[in-house]
């Protein structure tokens, strides 16, 4: 495997594989792998493919809460904002693994009842509720969501198999 500090400066080069190169800095703790990681996400004009190859490892990642937050908030900046749907349905899927902090839980909620929301989006925003179904949190949301007419029967699913 190559090292961080190649990976990094390989990825501003012209012909890179930034795919490939964010593939191998996904489980990297390193401090400017986080910084590229949140630049590349904000930046609307970046490649999709790039970001969401960023958001889809965004599971693996064990960070601390500083960049935990960091993270968090550029998820929520992209499921807020007029960005590509399918970014957006990335980033509610990346939002599970940040379910814990504030808002999370909220946020999803409201991207599941929102009947102008992308459907995909809605169902990966209800995706990432139900992975997290263990939490009071959680059940709570799902339990107000059951009487949603796209979305309840799935909820409901998730709901019967906790009891």
């Amino acid at each position: 495997m190559i090292d961080t500090e190649t990976l990094l400066t390989v990825y501003d080069s012209e012909n890179a594989d930034r795919i490939a190169i964010i593939k191998q800095l996904e489980e990297s703790k390193d401090e400017r792998v986080v910084i590229l990681f949140d630049s590349i996400l904000q930046n609307r004009s970046e490649d999709d493919l790039v970001r969401i190859e960023i958001l889809k490892g965004l599971f693996l990642r064990r960070d601390i809460l500083e960049s935990r937050v960091r993270f968090a908030g550029t998820i929520r900046s992209i499921l807020s904002s007029e960005d590509e749907d399918l970014v957006r349905q990335f980033a509610a899927k990346a939002m599970r693994s940040y379910i814990d902090l504030d808002g999370a839980v909220d946020l999803l909620e409201r991207l599941v009842k929102s009947e102008n929301e992308d459907i995909a989006v809605r169902y990966s925003a209800l995706a990432a509720i139900e992975a997290n179904s263990s939490l009071a949190s959680c059940q709570d949301a799902l339990r107000r969501l059951i009487y949603i007419p796209e979305l309840g029967r799935s909820a409901q699913r998730t709901l019967q198999k906790l009891i």
